[in-house]
């Protein structure tokens, strides 16, 4: 929806500064059946950490102050990886970065980061507990690819759990 979506901003690769676009979902079957999903390019020769930062930010700030999970619905033509960055915190939680595997070709699968796992970078805090402003994604992190790549992505979600905290219990 408008009011959830937005585009990332391109670096580290030949197209700097361009943005992403939507399209019509090239696979729409299985969990994600969805009408239009993001496009995400990696051209070839772009740095090992290409990826994309978003711009404008959501217009609401992913807050993981009471959760653990972060999702995102991707469909690869081969195995990689998506790092997912929180950024830009507004109550002085550290940027955080995770790396998940996708596992399936061909087909949408849900990638989840665990926010409660310390950052792959220094300072190797959590992220959960704070609120993020900016959202970066590098697709493939770590590759440098010899041919342009393409990746839909949807969905990105805090996941909410339910929890019930006993007042009185008889």
């Amino acid at each position: 929806s408008p009011a959830t979506s937005t585009t990332f901003q391109y670096f580290g690769s030949t197209i700097d500064g361009q943005l992403t676009q939507t399209l019509a979902n090239p696979n729409a079957s299985g969990i994600n059946t969805s009408a239009t999903v993001l496009e995400f390019k990696k051209p070839a020769g772009a740095q090992t950490w290409a990826g994309g930062f978003s711009n404008p930010n959501p217009s609401s700030p992913v807050n993981v102050i009471s959760s653990t999970t972060i999702s995102i619905k991707v469909h690869f033509d081969h195995i990689g990886n998506v790092t997912l960055k929180l950024e830009n915190s507004s109550d002085g939680g550290a940027n955080w970065v995770q790396t998940v595997a996708n596992t399936k070709v061909n087909e949408w699968e849900t990638l989840t980061f665990n926010v409660s796992l310390p950052s792959i970078e220094a300072p190797n805090m959590p992220a959960a507990g704070h609120i993020y402003n900016t959202v970066t994604l590098f697709t493939d992190f770590g590759v440098s690819p010899s041919t342009d790549q393409l990746y839909y992505l949807d969905d990105i979600v805090v996941e909410q759990s339910v929890t019930c905290t006993p007042i009185l219990d008889f």
